[in-house]
This record gives C-alpha cells, sequence and structure tokens, in this order.
C-alpha cells in the first residue's frame, strides 16, 4: 500500500506543477516599460489593457459625475457622497490604474486621454435631464454593490485594488464559490470552496485537472488548480496509511524529483486526512528560465486524490521576488482552504 502511495502521489504533483507553468508561461515576456512596485503585480500586454479599460471606465463616470453636479446643485452632495463610497469600495481604481499605465511612460496617461477620451467630452458634457440623473445614480448605487453592465470592469479593478494581498481579498467578502458537482472531470467527485473574485477561472487543460484560476483577471504570475485524481488504486487510503507515507521521509515522497521540500505537516481539510507541502523549483519552458514556488494540500477523501495547488511564478531573474510574494501565495491559499468542503465526508 505504502508503494502505491507513493507512486499516486508523485504522479498528482507533477501534474500539477505542469498546469501551473502552463497557464503562466504566457505571462513571462518582458513588456516595454518599468512595472511599478514589481513585487505586487504582474505586468504584461493584458495587464496593461486591462488597466487602461479601469481608467477609460472611471475617467468617463468622473467627467460624468462633474457635469452633473455642476448642473443639478441640488443633487452635487448626494452624488459626490456615491462617488466617493465607489472610490472606497473599490481603492481608489482610477489612481491605481493611471499608475500603472504611467509605467509605460510618464505622459502615457495623457496620452491615452488626447486620443481615446476627449473626443467624446462633449457626450460627458452634455445637458443632462433630472431622469438621466436620477437613473444615473441608481446605476451608480448598483456600481458600488458589485453590479456591472460592462464585462470584466469589477473583476479588474479588485485586481488592481487587492493585487499586493491577494488575501484580504477573500478576508473583504469578494469572493466566488466554485461547485465541482457538475463539471465532467472531477468524476463525481464534489467539493466546495470559494476564490477570489478577481480570478479568471477557466477550464483544465490537461487530465484530472478540474479547473484552474489565475490572478489579476487572468493576466498574474499566481494560479489556483483543482485536481481529482479517483480509481480502485484510491479506495482503502486511511489516515493511518498517510501518516505512515508521510513519517518515512517528512513528505518528500510528494515532491517531484526537480522540485525541493521547503516544508510539510499532515493536516486536516474538512476532516480529511491532508498532506501540506510547500516547494521549489526552477525550470525552463520554451527557451524561458522560471522560477516557481508552490503551496500544495493532498486531500485524501470519498476514494480519490484531491490536490489543491497555489502556486506563484516568475523569471529565473526575478526568483527573489517569487519568494516575496510566496508568503502572500501561502496565506491566500490557506483562506480558499479553510473554505473547503467535501459534502461526502458528513453523509
Amino acid at each position: 500500500m505504502i508503494e502505491l502511495f507513493r507512486k499516486l502521489v508523485i504522479g498528482v504533483a507533477a501534474t500539477a506543477f505542469s498546469v501551473a507553468l502552463g497557464t503562466v508561461a504566457s505571462a513571462e515576456t518582458k513588456k516595454p516599460g518599468p512595472a511599478i512596485e514589481v513585487s505586487a503585480y504582474q505586468m504584461d500586454e493584458l495587464a496593461y489593457k486591462q488597466a487602461a479599460q479601469v481608467y477609460g471606465f472611471m475617467y468617463a463616470q468622473r467627467m460624468t459625475l462633474a457635469a452633473m453636479q455642476k448642473q443639478y446643485p441640488e443633487y452635487a452632495p448626494a452624488l459626490k457622497l456615491q462617488e466617493l463610497q465607489f472610490d472606497a469600495a473599490y481603492g481608489w481604481p482610477e489612481a491605481n490604474a493611471e499608475a500603472i499605465v504611467k509605467t509605460l511612460g510618464e505622459s502615457a496617461a495623457q496620452t491615452m486621454i488626447d486620443q481615446y477620451f476627449k473626443p467624446y467630452e462633449e457626450n460627458w458634457n452634455r445637458k443632462f435631464s433630472d431622469a438621466e440623473v436620477k437613473a444615473f445614480s441608481s446605476e451608480l448605487e448598483e456600481r458600488i454593490s458589485g453590479k456591472f453592465s460592462t464585462p470584466d470592469i469589477r473583476q479588474n479593478m479588485l485586481w488592481l485594488q487587492y493585487g499586493g494581498r491577494p488575501s484580504s481579498e477573500m478576508v473583504d467578502g469578494k469572493t466566488v464559490q466554485f461547485n465541482s458537482a457538475t463539471i465532467p472531470k472531477a468524476n463525481g467527485i464534489e467539493v466546495t470552496f470559494r476564490t477570489p473574485a478577481s480570478w479568471h477561472k477557466a477550464e483544465g487543460d490537461r487530465p484530472h485537472v478540474v479547473q484552474k484560476w489565475i490572478s489579476q483577471n487572468g493576466s498574474g504570475d499566481m494560479a489556483i488548480i483543482l485536481i481529482v485524481m479517483t480509481g480502485e488504486d484510491f479506495k482503502g487510503i486511511t489516515r493511518d496509511d498517510v501518516e505512515q507515507s508521510y513519517a518515512q521521509d517528512q513528505g518528500k515522497m510528494f515532491v517531484p524529483a526537480n522540485a525541493s521540500l521547503l516544508a510539510s505537516s499532515v493536516v486536516s481539510i474538512d476532516s480529511a486526512p491532508t498532506v501540506l507541502f510547500d516547494t521549489t523549483m526552477a525550470l525552463t519552458i520554451a527557451g524561458k528560465e522560471l522560477s516557481l514556488r508552490t503551496r500544495t494540500y493532498d486531500i485524501f477523501a470519498a476514494d480519490s486524490l484531491i490536490s489543491l495547488q497555489c502556486s506563484v511564478t516568475r523569471p529565473s531573474a526575478q526568483k527573489e521576488v517569487a519568494e516575496k510574494r510566496f508568503p502572500r501565495v501561502g496565506e491566500l491559499c490557506e483562506k480558499v482552504a479553510s473554505t473547503f468542503t467535501i459534502p461526502s465526508q458528513w453523509k
């Protein structure tokens, strides 16, 4: 049983590592302009586009509100209060977006305004009706509560707000509930947990990968991956089996040969025996040298192996950045794991 156990856990760990690298490799190309607070954000073309989208959205909202407040002084205090509530709810998104746009050059934000926004100023400065002001106020209230008609705006504002502290997004309740019950790759295994609302969810592109999430609405350097493996080989694995296997080498059997184990322990997730381990790895993909740090929960429940992996990947030249961000990944992974439920454990 122990030798079979060793082969099974190494197989799922290798799968998780390869998926994590595949999801972030496209974000490793160096783009023009220095990254601001490189430890807090991953800068690439998609991230710049997302920031520019937020900046344009916020510019239009600000200009519209300014015109309405000027034209209707009686509504100005209420509109100003709503504007402040919006900014506070999303961490002053216009300032965050402008800071990122400016990494392309100090004049980049002004160039954007001149080229793309000023031609539409007459739409924002026109005479608004009383009904339009009231309707816009109602829409702004919806935006404050998290409802937007423009796709991806909320997710992009949230990653601008929480990029440097992803676990805080969980703490503040800005999350999305996930349930594996209807996903074919879960093979009938139901698990539920919460992920940050700003992370981009995508289908797993490899065997056994049920779902993956990428930070910064898909442009970031962090990933969450859920893997489920089922079959006869996983039936009958008990807590004693897990603890005996772990005792042999303190968890080294759970780690691929090309990765280094940093820390490990046996814990419980929703009462199921779980091996928690942190690893580091250096490798090359398509000529790019990368540094990967991960936290993994291998959960043995429902006659299956359920693996929750959280990782951060950076170019090898930014290895220190990956190491600096890893505690934040670990904190986030703990928050996600704390919401993990396995309904079959309680039947």
